[in-house]
């Protein structure tokens, strides 16, 4: 029987790892302490480095982050993560509305000039051609339409607000 530096409880040998540096070859914490302790460094180093990662390659990280989510939901992708992040670099406004983009890393909720990637042609696989990098607000209202469909409806907009 062996006390945890940690718990505190009274555990059998085989309750603690080995360490061949100490005297009694065990560890000081039992194996359950010790995996909850590595367990949350973990989360909190990986946290830590993923959000010092963002903020320092913003284009690589939103190219990723893009490609997976497009991935996932079945679209096949055509673009690497080096071709997407270059084209993104290249990307100060919004292809079709023409306002700034913002780069920086979220924490929440996306904002409307938060940069997305729109098909412009929607039955088409997604490659560097078949892709444009365009604000949240102008890709969530174009959704699935053809750009002269959002322009149609732009105008019919206009047309019914000036009557």
């Amino acid at each position: 029987m062996k006390e945890c530096s940690r718990c505190k409880r009274m555990l059998p040998s085989d309750s603690f790892g080995q360490n061949k540096t100490l005297k009694s070859g065990l560890r000081s914490r039992c194996k359950e302490c010790t995996s909850a302790y590595y367990s949350k460094r973990t989360t909190r180093y990986t946290r830590e480095a993923s959000q010092k990662y963002k903020r320092f390659h913003p284009y690589s990280s939103w190219s990723v982050h893009t490609i997976s989510s497009h991935k996932v939901r079945g679209f096949e992708v055509l673009i690497s993560t080096p071709e997407l992040a270059s084209k993104a670099k290249q990307a100060y406004c919004c292809a079709i509305c023409g306002c700034e983009l913002d780069w920086t890393p979220l924490k929440g909720k996306p904002q409307d000039n938060s940069p997305s990637l729109d098909r412009i042609n929607n039955l088409a696989v997604m490659t560097l051609e078949n892709t444009q990098i365009v604000c949240r607000f102008c890709n969530t209202k174009k959704s699935k339409q053809t750009m002269e469909e959002l322009v149609t409806w732009c105008k019919r907009v206009i047309e019914n607000r000036s009557k």
